[in-house]
């Protein structure tokens, strides 16, 4: 027996001639237990207890121990998730479906703090498109069989509902949350069946779920015919679920996050009665291609019945050609009257007139560097200025204001010309009251009749057929007012009359109409991309960003849309602009003016010299030439106008005083781009001048059809969502 002297303190042996194997044994002997003496030898005795080795193997065996000891709950933790997913069903006679979910879920206090969420969807789209929405409301929440507050707010597609304390925290381990809630709309009514096409548990799930279960009840205690069910992923259609003797559905193996069980139910018809539709939704699910074909008819109508009581004018006095104007009349004055609004081109006609009766001098001037088009300058002449207030001398005071005697057309110089616009503008609405009315409020009552319309469309469940009808439209209008504006608002339609205004819209409206669509759609497209690269270099991205989904919505629009949609919103479209043109209407003042430019396009807009004989028509003089020159520009007829008398300018060879550049006015007016030029600088002006949840919301369903039959899948059908904690 060894005595406690015997025992010798453990130390570290120097290597033997053995080499390593000394500290082999020396490491052996520390395990085998403290050597002792016998003999006069030294040995390790293999009977020795470990805990006699010394205190230093025994605190690092005693810290690897705490820490093997504190490693083991993180290691082997519980993760929170749902345990059991518990769901019966409860169909009623009217067709109503009572849901209870019981889910028991482990809880950590990580993601589920105060409790869970739960998702459910209530926005879908049928096989046919339609957008379809589920009646939802709670009728009891509980955590552990007592009540717990719940709160529902709204989501993108649904609703959702938190169940759990705002103020307080969940209790830890494991608990059962059941949600009691009625549904509405979620069956489904065929031929030769009825069924529940059911997501049970959604496929938008933050955790796990073990086991997943669901039953179904159906009135009077019948069976259902025929039982299908899907797991897996969204459009899965895996079989990993047993259908139970009771009838009900539960799950073989656990199912991951994102995964869940769909179930659908089938059972003979007259077991529950069909919802009573509304007659709204009745009428327009089976007509709203009908209804909408209809309307572009009825406001045709519509404001046909409205022309022939306001729209039309009153009897327009005979036109007989005229070699003069009146001189009140100004040549802008008469377009913006024959018009029956102003533009650029009754602004560009009076700055001619002012040059022609020798108040300025227009001068054109070598381009600028890089680049081809031509560079124009209004320079002020010695002439003093009428002494009667009128255009002339309104122009004159905005354009040569203080010590100015010259203004370049070019983009800095918008101020200067649309001021001078603007009030040209004033002037021609003062002295044109009382010509023509444009009977606002009677054209407006046609977009009411759409309004009304399509909201009759969203209440029948067409909203989103409504929406885009309604959108196109407008779209449709703005691009109509912009590529027909030319044909349209200068009265040419007033023109013609039977056969010659079908071929007048043949051969030059339709053309015209079609070209300047193509030049703006291109051109918006080229702006929207120069404008979208301008905001991203300047490091508003966001704004970039917003732009692009605006447009991929459109896209998604149009593409979603049927083909007949944007053909009657065009046609919509074309109504609208086309009579808001003819509801606007001239007094008998404003057609004796009418009647005036009327007939000055009798004598200028013809280019036979000899037609008008009879009628003594002045003789054909440069001089005669350049004094109605501005009233042909402004009455469109510039053209026949100049090539009626290029041959005798040539002859005469004849330059104006009042335009220096080169060339003959006939030359000026049709390669200069003098009108263009003023037009692009005073539109700039225009414008200067004015200067934390956890958890997933989110959910696909698939279009609404039968789940029997191979035709169902994983995620399918109504219910579904998801939740998480919160």
């Amino acid at each position: 027996m060894m005595t406690p002297s015997a025992i010798a303190p453990c130390r570290r042996y120097p290597k033997h001639a053995s080499g390593s194997g000394g500290a082999k044994r020396s490491l052996s002997a520390v395990f085998r237990g403290p050597p002792v003496r016998q003999g006069g030898s030294v040995r390790g005795d293999r009977n020795a207890p470990l805990f006699a080795c010394p205190p230093i193997w025994r605190r690092l065996a005693g810290a690897l121990a705490l820490l093997l000891i504190c490693l083991f709950p993180l290691a082997s933790g519980a993760e929170e998730k749902i345990l059991s997913f518990v769901s019966a069903a409860t169909v009623f006679k009217d067709s109503s479906l009572e849901v209870r979910e019981e889910i028991t879920v482990n809880v950590e206090g990580r993601q589920i703090q105060r409790g869970i969420f739960r998702d459910f969807p209530t926005k879908y789209r049928d096989s046919a498109g339609r957008a379809v929405t589920l009646g939802f409301s709670v009728k009891s929440a509980l955590l552990g069989g007592r009540e717990v507050p719940h709160t529902e707010r709204s989501i993108s597609d649904g609703v959702r509902v938190y169940l759990g304390d705002p103020d307080g925290r969940a209790p830890i381990g494991e608990q059962t949350y059941t949600l009691v809630y009625v549904v509405t709309g979620a069956l489904g009514f065929f031929d030769e069946h009825d069924e529940l096409y059911w997501n049970v548990t959604g496929n938008d799930w933050a955790f796990a779920i073990d086991e997943a279960r669901f039953s179904l009840s159906l009135p009077g205690g019948a069976s259902p015919a025929a039982v299908e069910f899907f797991t897996g992923w969204q459009g899965a259609r895996g079989r990993e679920a047993q259908l139970l003797a009771d009838g009900s559905v539960l799950t073989t193996s656990p199912l991951p996050a994102g995964e869940g069980l769909t179930v659908a139910y089938a059972w003979p018809k007259g077991i529950v009665s069909p919802p009573e539709e509304p007659f709204l939704r009745t009428f327009f699910a089976r007509y709203h291609v009908h209804f909408l074909a209809a309307l572009p008819l009825l406001l045709l109508f519509l404001y046909f019945l409205l022309w022939l009581r306001w729209g039309k004018d009153p009897p327009m006095p005979v036109v007989i050609p005229l070699f003069s104007p009146s001189p009140e009349k100004t040549p802008g004055f008469l377009r913006y009257v024959s018009r029956m609004g102003m533009d650029d081109a009754c602004f560009t006609a009076e700055i001619l007139h002012l040059a022609v009766k020798g108040y300025i001098v227009i001068k054109k001037q070598e381009p600028e560097k890089k680049s081809d088009k031509a560079l124009y300058s209004l320079q002020r002449t010695e002439k003093d200025p009428p002494g009667l207030p009128g255009a002339e001398k309104l122009l004159l005071a905005a354009l040569f204001s203080g010590e100015r005697k010259e203004v370049t057309i070019r983009n800095e110089s918008s101020v200067v010309l649309g001021d001078a616009r603007k009030r040209l503008t004033k002037l021609f609405e003062k002295n044109g009251k009382g010509f023509f009315f444009k009977n606002t409020g009677i054209w407006c009552s046609g977009l009411f009749l759409l309004v009304v319309g399509w909201l009759l469309m969203s209440a029948g469940g067409q909203g989103e057929l409504a929406g885009a009808s309604a959108f196109l439209t407008a779209a449709f209008a703005v691009v109509c007012s912009l590529g027909a504006s030319e044909s349209i608002a200068s009265g040419k339609f007033r023109r013609y009359d039977g056969s010659d205004l079908l071929a007048f819209i043949v051969r030059r409206f339709i053309p015209d109409f079609l070209g300047n669509l193509i030049i703006l759609v291109v051109s918006g497209i080229v702006l929207a991309v120069l404008a979208a690269g301008a905001l991203f270099f300047s490091g508003l991205w966001m704004v970039v960003v917003v732009l692009f989904e605006l447009c991929a919505w459109v896209v998604s629009l149009l593409a979603s849309a049927p083909l007949y949609v944007p053909l009657l919103s065009f046609a919509t479209a074309v109504v609208i602009v086309v009579f808001r043109e003819l509801m606007t209407i001239r007094t008998p003042e404003g057609n004796r003016v009418l009647a005036e430019a009327e007939g000055l396009i009798l004598y200028m807009g013809t280019a036979e010299r000899r037609r008008f004989e009879m009628l003594n028509p002045p003789e054909e003089t440069p001089e005669v030439f350049e004094t109605l020159f501005p009233y042909a520009f402004a009455l469109d007829v510039a053209e026949t106008w100049a090539q009626r008398f290029d041959s005798i300018l040539k002859e005469q060879k004849y330059t104006p005083d009042w335009y220096e550049g080169g060339g003959n006015l006939a030359y000026f007016y049709r390669t200069a781009g003098f009108s263009a030029a003023l037009t692009s600088s005073t539109f700039g002006s225009a414008g200067s001048a004015s200067g934390g949840v956890a958890g997933s919301s989110s959910r696909s369903t698939g279009s609404w059809f039968s789940g029997l039959g191979g035709g169902g899948f994983s995620g399918g059908g109504r219910g579904g969502g998801g939740g998480g904690g919160w």
